[in-house]
C-alpha cells in the first residue's frame, strides 16, 4: 500500500507543480524572474517524472524548461533541448 500511496503523492505533486509552472510561465513572458522560477519548477517536475518513469511527462517537462529558457533569452540551449525532443519523438513514432 505504501508504494501506491507514494506514487499517488508524486502524481499530486506533479499536478500542483504543473499549475504553478503554468502561472509563472504566463508571467514569464513579461518578467524575467518569473521565467527563471518557471524553469526551476520545470526541473522539479522533471525529477518527479523521472521517479514516476513517465517518459511522456519527462519530455513535456524538458519542453517546459525550454520555454522558460526562451523567455530568459537563452535561445541556443532552448534550441538544443527542442531538437533533442523532436528527435526523440520521431524515434518513438517509427517504433509504433
Amino acid at each position: 500500500m505504501t508504494y501506491m500511496y507514494q506514487r499517488l503523492e508524486l502524481e499530486h505533486a506533479s499536478w500542483c507543480l504543473s499549475t504553478f509552472g503554468g502561472a509563472f510561465s504566463a508571467y514569464g513572458d513579461y518578467f524575467y524572474e518569473f521565467a527563471v522560477k518557471a524553469g526551476e519548477i520545470s526541473t522539479t517536475q522533471l525529477r518527479i517524472a523521472l521517479l514516476l518513469g513517465n517518459e511522456l511527462l519527462v519530455s513535456r517537462c524538458r519542453l517546459y524548461y525550454a520555454l522558460s529558457l526562451i523567455q530568459q533569452r537563452k535561445l541556443r540551449l532552448a534550441k538544443k533541448i527542442i531538437r533533442y525532443e523532436k528527435g526523440t519523438f520521431f524515434k518513438v513514432r517509427r517504433c509504433l
